[in-house]
């Protein structure tokens, strides 16, 4: 009405109307700032009087109101494209009511209102499509913006066909290179997502022959980037690293641009992993993108930053901490409706919760998670959630539904964790014989294509529960057969890792030390100046026992010796040239698990440890790191006596490290051999770990775990 009153001056009467209407309680002005609006009061009296107007007087209408905004709101015109939009579309001008659908769809999709925004977006192309005319250009428009708000909202099926359809559109249009590569990348995102990475890299090699040299744009970075990731969801770690220090070298030349943001996490991610483990650099590398993204006022680079930080503190052992941060990051995410954050979030901190003890809120978060992964199609995410579920009722003993939820999860066909896992339900059920046959999965064939570093990573998860099976069973001879078969199988994969020693192997130390340390203390009685107590949160404790005949060392949760988390606590000594170790290790009581052992440091990059209880009660694992690679050398089972208490012995001959275990101080098995050069001086002692594996030790342990360490002896040369 109010526009009718500017647009029509010969309705003298129309304020007399509308009193009269307002009297008798048909309108009522629902504004007077800044300017008086009326509306009517009752939707059915609204329709009512619509309806009554004949077609050709409602186009009329809307055609005056729309050309009344556009005069009257020519400066701040973008307020007004949803009506604009509404009331074109109720006109014959489809060309009209076209472009301000797709203004208001690009504003939508800026304010974060995704379904508004998708629905703009589909009657943009319904409208070209029912009225015969195309404006490609908007076309094209149109469908990028459908397919980014696909992919923000889980939908990644639908998003790789309207891309698909958007090259075509572009190659008609002779778009640019660096335009037609930011659509074939978007279409390698969406097939990432469903898990099928090979045409991933397909259309990426394809996007990186249309930029031929041109390499140092953001186009290239984004292709780079989807090789890499579509790389590592095969397994092939070397190809993801060397794509990532390609982008290294690029990415800070390149002006800010929310695309990039993906590519940030990664770097930062590449720097704090394993390969590189420079907490520093990825430290700096967060930080400085949530700086940009606050500047730039970009939120979902903002909830990107946090969960990237917060998987860096993860990694570090700072659990607390990470879930704020993670938490942060959900309720942006939650603000701008990115479902697979939504999704990918809640995972990651009910991942961390459990890692805390914290089962009942792990499972809150694992659920909330889950309603989310109902909305889109990423099967890793569903998958992952519905192993963490399962983990849950692994940590109640609830055996039946834990091989029900593991069931429901699906993998790559390289990625087996679902396995691993239901052996050890399988086993900790009692049913033996299935735990055995999960082996292989419920797919042999995908044996042959596992690529090279998950074969070992299968056989490190895998083997302690096969043996523990067999020995169960009384059929150890077959797990030595089964050894040996996949060491024939695996020869040519398994010369290129460390890991040789599948089993323990019966053996007698060296005894060739014959001089005890001056300064031993057999019993622990006290702890001298020469030792050095190493808790990097302060939240382990250490405490000689009352019959000073050992010393106790308590672990919080999530402490580790693994990757950039060294938290674990531990006594440690210097020592130079030759020596042999030994120590009795006993759990301190049934109310929490006892991992712990020996370990050889000599700094985060080089260091050995030898640790019973990572993988079962009665596991044995030896490993470490040399020169910041992962070594895993050995494993093995031994079952203790009535005392619980094994004797564990290191020996020192040179560069190589000889490890020993025992349930009696006199009979004793090897754990392997590691060959590590290592500059005196180095330093020898205890720790303790508190990475509790939930589904081997099942329950909560909210306060960690603890191990008695007792007669340590130390002899030298």
């Amino acid at each position: 009405y109010r526009l009718l009153e500017h647009l029509s001056k010969q309705e003298r009467n129309l304020n007399n109307y509308l009193i009269e209407f307002e009297e008798k309680d048909l309108v009522y002005p629902e504004h007077t700032i800044p300017e008086l609006e009326y509306a009517f009061k009752h939707a059915l009296t609204q329709e009512a009087t619509y309806q009554s107007l004949l077609d050709k007087k409602q186009k009329e209408f809307h055609l005056q109101i729309a050309t009344g905004i556009e005069q009257l709101y020519h400066e701040r015109l973008d307020e007004y494209y949803e009506e604009l939009a509404q009331h074109y579309s109720k006109t014959d001008n489809a060309e009209k009511a076209v472009e301000y659908r797709l203004k208001a769809g690009e504003k939508a999709k800026k304010n974060y209102a995704n379904d508004n925004a998708i629905s703009y977006f589909l009657e943009v192309l319904n409208t070209m499509d029912e009225k015969g005319f195309v404006r490609e250009h908007w076309k094209l428009e149109a469908q990028k913006g459908l397919g980014e708000l696909y992919i923000l909202t889980g939908k990644s099926v639908e998003a790789e066909k309207v891309f698909h359809e958007a090259i075509a559109l572009g190659e008609k249009l002779k778009l640019s290179s660096r335009e037609l590569v930011r659509l074939y990348a978007q279409v390698c995102e969406s097939l990432f997502w469903q898990n099928r990475f090979d045409e991933a890299i397909h259309y990426a090699e394809m996007g990186l022959d249309l930029l031929g040299d041109d390499t140092e744009c953001i186009e290239a970075m984004l292709i780079d980037y989807q090789i890499a990731i579509s790389s590592a969801g095969k397994g092939n770690v070397k190809e993801w690293g060397k794509r990532i220090q390609k982008d290294i070298a690029i990415v800070d030349k390149l002006e800010y641009s929310p695309e990039l943001r993906a590519v940030y996490n990664a770097i930062a991610f590449y720097y704090s992993c394993s390969f590189d483990r420079d907490t520093g650099i990825a430290r700096n590398l967060y930080k400085k993108w949530e700086a940009l993204a606050i500047q730039h006022n970009d939120i979902n680079s903002l909830a990107s930053a946090y969960a990237g930080q917060g998987e860096f503190l993860e990694g570090k052992g700072d659990y607390i901490s990470s879930i704020v941060l993670m938490q942060k990051a959900l309720e942006l995410y939650k603000r701008i409706g990115e479902n697979k954050g939504l999704c990918y979030m809640p995972l990651s901190i009910a991942d961390g919760l459990l890692v805390l003890g914290d089962i009942d809120l792990a499972e809150k978060y694992y659920i909330q998670s889950i309603s989310y992964a109902e909305q889109i199609d990423m099967p890793i995410y569903t998958s992952n959630i519905y192993i963490g579920l399962g983990n849950i009722a692994m940590c109640r003993q609830d055996w039946e539904r834990a091989i029900s939820f593991y069931q429901k999860a699906t993998t790559p066909a390289w990625d087996r964790p679902r396995f691993t896992k239901l052996m050890k339900a399988f086993l900790r059920s009692g049913n033996y014989d299935e735990a055995i046959l999960q082996f292989g999965g419920d797919d042999n064939d995908h044996k042959d294509v596992l690529p090279d570093f998950q074969v070992q990573a299968n056989l490190l998860e895998s083997l302690p529960v096969m043996e523990e099976a067999y020995m169960l069973l009384n059929k150890s001879d077959e797990f030595l057969d089964l050894c040996h078969h996949l060491k024939e199988r695996y020869a040519n994969i398994i010369e290129m890792y460390s890991f040789h020693q599948w089993y323990l192997e019966k053996i007698q130390p060296s005894y060739s030390f014959l001089t005890i340390s001056s300064d031993n203390d057999s019993q622990f009685g006290n702890i001298n100046s020469l030792w050095n107590w190493i808790d990097e949160f302060g939240d382990c404790s250490y405490h000689i026992r009352d019959d000073s005949k050992g010393i106790e060392i308590h672990s919080a949760n999530g402490r580790n010796l693994y990757g950039n988390n060294n938290s674990a606590p531990r006594l440690l000594r210097q020592i130079s040239s030759d020596f042999a170790v030994e120590v009795c290790i006993s759990s301190v009581s049934e109310d929490k698990p006892q991992i712990g052992g020996l370990l050889i440091w000599k700094d985060r990059y080089n260091y050995v440890c030898f640790t019973k209880g990572i993988k079962g009660q009665h596991q044995y694992s030896f490993d470490g790191y040399s020169n910041n690679k992962e070594i895993d050398k050995g494993r093995g089972f031994l079952p203790t006596n009535d005392n619980n208490e094994t004797y564990l012995r290191l020996e020192r001959s040179g560069d190589e490290f000889t490890s020993y275990c025992s349930i009696d101080g006199e009979n004793w098995f090897t754990c392997g051999k590691i060959t590590l050069p290592m500059e005196d001086p180095i330093q020898v002692g205890i720790h303790a770990i508190g990475m509790i594996d939930r589904t081997i030790y099942c329950g909560e342990y909210k306060e960690g775990n603890a191990t008695v360490f007792r007669i340590l002896k130390l002899w030298k040369n």
